[in-house]
């Protein structure tokens, strides 16, 4: 059975983990996917004599050698003095600073201690979707469970599953990031910040195939992607669907 409870967030300045963490935000699975519906409606554009690429297939760049994307800074303290900048690119100088909810399951294997993967910034809510359990695989009713640190913190070793939801300070930078043919890997580019005690780093990733459309000197390199269940997608032949064309008069197949 589910059990839920609360943690208590003991985090004060002095227990602070120092620092931040940097994340690219990811790009879609659909980047540069070409669906059934995405060829149709290409189709249907040609036909009413619009231009092939007005159907705008979403392949996350700017131009065909131009990109841009966001990058987070998420504060373990969030007073936090730091600078930030890019190697290659811009950068915007001031972030949008807001809350954000996270959702994050955790595995404790006779463990005290698991790790949180953003800062918490608020009492941590826990729904035990297995467990907890001590050694013999009873069941443990009565534990301290509190936030210190970058990590949810138990008074007991035990076994359990659990899903963990928090808020996290998070500072969104917006950037932009040209090629560059003079180097091999022309859309490299790094986010660096840096604070009182440490610096952090992340290397930016460009759209999937953004090399390859470049090379061929246009914006989006598309891949067909067309899913098992997609309803646009005809069903397998198979040799009862097969058509064979008999001649009427002399009964022979043709």
């Amino acid at each position: 059975m589910n059990s839920s409870a609360l943690a208590t967030f003991a985090n004060k300045r002095a227990d602070l983990v120092d620092g931040l963490i940097l994340e690219q935000t990811p790009w879609s699975s659909n980047i540069g996917v070409v669906t059934k519906e995405v060829i149709i409606k290409k189709i249907q554009d040609l036909l009413a004599g619009f231009g092939a690429d007005e159907t705008g297939v979403d392949c996350g760049m700017d131009a065909i050698d131009k990109y841009s994307s966001l990058v987070v800074a998420y504060l373990y303290d969030r007073d936090l003095v730091y600078d930030i900048g890019i190697s290659s690119g811009t950068l915007s100088e001031q972030p949008l600073i807001f809350d954000k909810d996270i959702i994050q399951t955790v595995d404790f294997n006779m463990t005290t201690s698991a790790p949180l993967d953003y800062p918490a910034h608020s009492e941590v809510s826990i729904v035990w979707q297995q467990g907890p359990w001590d050694e013999d695989g009873g069941e443990i009713s009565s534990f301290v469970q509190k936030v210190t640190g970058n990590a949810l913190e138990v008074n007991k070793k035990l076994n359990g599953t659990a899903t963990l939801t928090y808020k996290t300070v998070a500072h969104s930078y917006g950037f932009t990031i040209t090629a560059d043919d003079g180097v091999e890997d022309r859309f490299k580019s790094v986010v660096w910040a840096r604070w009182n005690g440490g610096v952090e780093h992340i290397e930016l990733k460009a759209p999937p195939n953004a090399d390859e459309a470049l090379d061929q000197g246009i914006k989006c390199y598309d891949i067909v992607k067309i899913e098992p269940n997609d309803p646009f997608v005809p069903p397998t032949v198979t040799g009862s669907d097969e058509v064979e064309k008999v001649d009427y008069c002399s009964g022979t197949y043709i």
